[in-house]
């Protein structure tokens, strides 16, 4: 069998930075492969980081695996359900029902604690 050669990328910064992106996700997941359940915190703030956005990693049960927020955003709603540990129910049927990603303008308002002015936000499902 012939050995396969790579053609590597490195002259494109934007590349470089998706790669060490890319590589940094899958070294918060390899735990997975040792045995153990991947640290999903870790994981919600390095995706969290990469997007400045707030990231929620939900099982399809609704049970919250980690979280993470941008330094500026609270919800007191939101913060209870972490507290609980889990999403209410009309939001776990409805997240369970994408079954491929998802963007939406309309759920990304669901949970912030006071209507009103607020940044362009949006909610991407990720089944």
């Amino acid at each position: 069998m012939k050995s396969a050669e790579f053609s590597v990328i490195d002259d494109d910064p934007g590349l470089r930075e998706l790669l060490e992106k890319t590589r940094q996700v899958g070294r918060a997941l390899q735990s997975r492969w040792e045995g153990s359940k991947p640290d999903y915190n870790k994981l919600a703030k390095l995706l969290g980081e990469f997007s400045t956005a707030n990231v929620y990693l939900i099982g399809r049960d609704g049970k919250i695996l980690g979280h993470s927020w941008i330094s500026e955003y609270h919800s007191e709603e939101i913060s209870n359900f972490l507290e609980e540990g889990y999403m209410p129910e009309p939001f776990v049927e409805k997240m369970n029902q994408h079954r491929e990603t998802v963007l939406s303008e309309t759920d990304a308002y669901l949970y912030d604690d006071e209507a009103g002015e607020t940044p362009e936000k949006h909610m991407l499902y990720i089944p």
